[in-house]
Parts: C-alpha cells; sequence; structure tokens
C-alpha cells in the first residue's frame, strides 16, 4: 500500500494508545465503529482524550506548531503531568482503511518536536510494511538513504 493510496481512503481510528499524554498514562481507548460517547467526572480526562486525538492529527499532518500556538501552549504542556522529566512518549493507532487492518507506531519526543521513530505494520499477516528509525526508511522491499521526513495528511475520522 503507498502513500498515495492511504492518502485517499476513509481512515477509521478503531484503537488509540499512548504511554504519556498530559493526564493519560498508559491510556488506551477501543473504538466502536458506529458510536463513541465519553463519560466522566470532572478532572477525570475527558478533555485529554480529545485533545489526543487532535495532537495526534497535528502530528500526522505535520502541523504541531500551529496546533500548540492556536492554545497558547508549548510542546511541555503535553508532557505527562507525572512525569515531567519524560522526554518521549509512544503512541499506537489501529486502523481501519478499506479492507486493510493497520497499526501505526511513533515514539514522539516533545522537548525535540519529533517522531523518532514510526512503524506501519498489517495487522492481517503481521508483515511491516515500513519502518522509521534514526532518519531511515525502511519497507518490506527496500532501505533507503537517510531522509528529511514529511508528514503526509491524513483525513482522519474519530467518532462515527
Amino acid at each position: 500500500m503507498t502513500a498515495y493510496e492511504l492518502s485517499k481512503g476513509l481512515i477509521m481510528i478503531k484503537r488509540i494508545s499512548v504511554s504519556a499524554f498530559k493526564s493519560l498514562v498508559d491510556f488506551e481507548l477501543n473504538l466502536d465503529s458506529k458510536f463513541n460517547c465519553i463519560i466522566g467526572l470532572n478532572g477525570a480526562g475527558k478533555s485529554s482524550v480529545l485533545q489526543l486525538f487532535s495532537y495526534v492529527s497535528a502530528l500526522i499532518e505535520g502541523k504541531i506548531d500551529r496546533w500548540l500556538s492556536e492554545r497558547g501552549w508549548e510542546e511541555k504542556d503535553v508532557a505527562s503531568h507525572f512525569f515531567p522529566t519524560r522526554e518521549t512518549f509512544d503512541l499506537v493507532l489501529d486502523i481501519e482503511l478499506s479492507d486493510k487492518q493497520l497499526r501505526w507506531e511513533a515514539t514522539y519526543n516533545w522537548k525535540r518536536g519529533l517522531c523518532t521513530s514510526e512503524t506501519l505494520t498489517d495487522l492481517a499477516n503481521g508483515q511491516q510494511l515500513l519502518r522509521l528509525y534514526q532518519g531511515r526508511l525502511k519497507t518490506k522491499r527496500h532501505s533507503l538513504p537517510d531522509l528529511i521526513f514529511k508528514y503526509v495528511r491524513f483525513n482522519i475520522v474519530c467518532f462515527g
């Protein structure tokens, strides 16, 4: 599956997981394809969950700086409140694209403002479709030279 094919399809997020984002620690949310509702007490993290979706969307679009400035925030404002010295957090999205079940995994360094690693895996067969680590991109067929990574914009629908 090419980046072009990915950019043309409707992506449904089936699961989102993050290791440390604001007040969310080892957070995982499985999403139903029809309807999702977040209910909780004040201060329980409902807004943080919605901000996580918005943040991930901005990350995929490569517009984190704009996302932060629109809120008057700095990168440190998304760091875990429970682990303020931690400079990275791990993200996992299980997505459905047409008939494909894919997993996107990333480690994001909020202090440096970039993903230090990313993988895309086909969940049907466990095959890793691409891997970006330390500036090197690998696909199932090729290992490419160092690359300056530019994010491809995806249209993401979080709640159906």
